[in-house]
């Protein structure tokens, strides 16, 4: 069901995220081969709602770093809700840290 939960998160990124992140969003090797490798995502549940909601609707990340658009689809994320970006976020925070990352998409 749609809603700000974990469940409706991991729904959201088995739709939107695991392409590139991995099927558990631990990262590895970018799909695409001239892509960079990409970084697991369970540390991002310890930014505020406020700098998850800009690093995906921006690019901007803490510590005022820019990701790079072309290998990040900023602008498909621009258009969820914070309603959506909540759950999100709270499917992320169920996440283990330090999952050693995989490269099987």
């Amino acid at each position: 069901p749609v809603g700000e939960t974990p469940e409706y998160g991991r729904y959201l990124a088995s739709s939107t995220c695991v392409e590139c992140h991995g099927r558990s969003l631990e990262g590895g090797t970018h799909p695409d081969p001239s892509g960079p490798p990409v970084p697991g995502l369970s540390h991002t549940s310890q930014w505020s709602f406020e700098e998850f909601a800009t690093a995906l609707r921006t690019g901007k990340v803490p510590g005022g770093r820019t990701v790079k658009t072309q290998f990040m689809p900023i602008r498909f994320f621009g258009h969820l809700t914070d309603s959506e970006l909540r759950a999100l976020r709270a499917y992320i925070a169920t996440l283990q840290p330090g999952a050693p990352p995989t490269t099987a998409r």
